[in-house]
């Protein structure tokens, strides 16, 4: 085995972790819901049977994650194991063009966050 590790042991200088850099950053903090589109990729030809996957979270349980194309519901995901909540989107009979796709995540609380991602129909 190649123990990478053990090159930085032997590195001459005050930095023994030659190869890391650190940098400092901001993060937003919320009590509440969070979600983010992991699929599809934003502008992305749907499939025929494109899948929608998410990740999100919150201080509470989550409830539901509802996946709408604009006003219409897909379908509603409660069960989201490690956070992960999915569906399959069948665009037969869908029109062709862009479509806006949104999820609404809802806590036990009723608290609720939402995402969107535009994607488009190619066939």
């Amino acid at each position: 085995s190649d123990l990478q590790e053990t090159k930085n042991v032997n590195t001459f200088g005050d930095n023994i972790l030659p190869n890391t850099s650190a940098r400092a950053v901001n993060l937003q903090v919320v009590a509440g819901p969070t979600v983010n589109w992991l699929l599809p990729e934003v502008n992305e030809c749907a499939a025929a049977q494109q899948n929608l996957v998410v990740v999100a979270g919150s201080t509470a349980r989550i409830r539901s994650v509802a996946f709408l194309d604009g006003a219409r519901r897909i379908a509603t995901d409660t069960s989201g194991p490690a956070g992960l909540y999915n569906t399959t989107w069948r665009t037969r009979g869908v029109r062709r063009g862009p479509h806006q796709l949104r999820v609404v995540v809802t806590d036990a609380r009723g608290r609720t966050a939402t995402a969107a991602r535009r994607v488009r129909l190619c066939r």
